[in-house]
């Protein structure tokens, strides 16, 4: 069976969705094609593709224009571009083709003889308002209505793809839910593959960095703004956050949230962090660490108290990943994270996204009595295995 994957683009930075999907792309390896709108140059995007390209092979990889020079602008004109980008593509000789999406890849002109299947990660958030930041090419364009007019385009494309999309598969029940409210279409849910069930079993703890930091937080992600790490910073000036809180991750809004801090007079020291050997920026109990090796990262957050989920996620790898080693998450109760937390078993939830609850939250958590092994079996469900498990078992596939 001829597969093809088709997939948005290959961002400059490494998210979830890039790790779900290389997972589906070995699950259809070796007879499968790989198709990107357009890829934003970065020594990741460059090492990604080249990590695909061992997997399936050179010609088996099939990427549009790629944004070298003034990043912003050309992203949001291949945003504008993306249909006619995939629209001129020949898929007609392939059996399968998965749309794996959080914009517009299901708006491809499908195999008349073949399957074609949605794995949606979310409806796309600049396109239906589920995104707060506005950015400075928005703000320069919206007086001249382009950026509205370009939004809606890309709406119209969006509706028409998914409305010829025979069968929709969501990667959460938050985003069935969102499916079904903006497209009034049914969905399945198969969660991602989060972590693999080797992560559950191997032991990251380490009495050095337990001696060196005592009690700490640990918040993962890339830091982009609608992760609403905000949150921490007016926290920790507040004086509602007070244990040193280590927030990994690189991301475009890290100078931000830097320059934040600084604006609310928290002070600014240098710390490294022996055990790890990890060198960061610290703003009272905030350490960012910038870009952290895998290894670091899963030592640090295996090691904390709790870690952090702040936004309305669609589904929430870092969550998981906690999960698997151990440490509970307290976690802004929207989107799917009350579907992977349950109060009291494996972390904490709180209702409003204000630093008072979030400080009400820390304190529930410090009141609770968590089992190490109880965490760690609420990250069996997402696991890669079941995951490749559960697609695989899908009727077109």
């Amino acid at each position: 069976m001829r597969t093809a994957i088709v997939y948005d683009y290959v961002p400059a930075l490494e998210g979830g969705a890039e790790r779900v999907l290389m997972d589906l792309i070995t699950l259809y390896a070796p007879n499968v094609d790989v198709y990107f709108g357009f890829v934003v140059d970065s020594p990741f995007s460059r090492q990604y593709l080249l990590k695909i390209k061992n997997e399936i092979g050179t010609e088996h990889v099939h990427t549009g224009p790629r944004i070298r020079f003034l990043r912003s602008v050309f992203f949001r004109i291949c945003n504008f571009l993306l249909p006619a980008i995939q629209h001129s593509w020949n898929l007609a000789s392939y059996d399968f083709v998965i749309s794996f999406t959080a914009f517009l890849a299901h708006s491809i002109v499908p195999p008349a003889n073949g399957k074609h299947l949605v794995y949606m990660n979310t409806p796309a958030r600049f396109l239906w308002n589920l995104e707060h930041a506005h950015s400075l090419l928005k703000q320069m364009t919206s007086v001249f209505l382009i950026t509205d007019i370009m939004r809606f385009r890309s709406q119209l494309y969006d509706l028409d793809g998914i409305m010829h999309c025979p069968q929709i598969v969501a990667i959460s029940e938050a985003t069935r839910t969102r499916i079904r409210s903006f497209y009034n279409q049914q969905s399945t849910v198969i969660y991602p593959g989060a972590v693999s069930e080797k992560l559950l079993k191997i032991n990251f703890h380490s009495e050095h960095l337990v001696q060196e930091l005592g009690t700490y937080f640990t918040h993962v992600s890339r830091i982009e703004s609608y992760k609403n790490i905000d949150l921490l910073v007016d926290a920790a000036a507040e004086g509602k956050l007070t244990e040193l809180t280590v927030i990994m991750g690189d991301g475009p809004y890290l100078q931000n949230l830097i320059k934040r801090a600084q604006k609310k007079g928290l002070q600014e020291t240098l710390f490294k962090i022996d055990s790890t050997n990890t060198l960061c920026r610290k703003f009272g109990p905030l350490c960012f660490t910038g870009y952290i090796p895998e290894e670091e990262k899963m030592i640090l957050l295996a090691n904390s108290s709790a870690s952090f989920s702040l936004n309305d996620e669609d589904f929430g790898i870092t969550k998981i990943e906690s999960l698997a080693v151990g440490t509970p998450v307290i976690g802004y109760a929207a989107g799917a994270t009350p579907e992977i937390i349950r109060e009291g078993i494996n972390g904490v939830l709180f209702p409003t996204n204000t630093t008072e609850s979030l400080a009400v939250a820390v304190r529930r958590h410090f009141a609770q009595t968590y089992s190490k092994e109880k965490i760690r079996h609420s990250a069996k469900p997402f696991t890669k295995e079941q995951f490749m498990h559960n697609f695989a078992k899908i009727p077109y596939a």
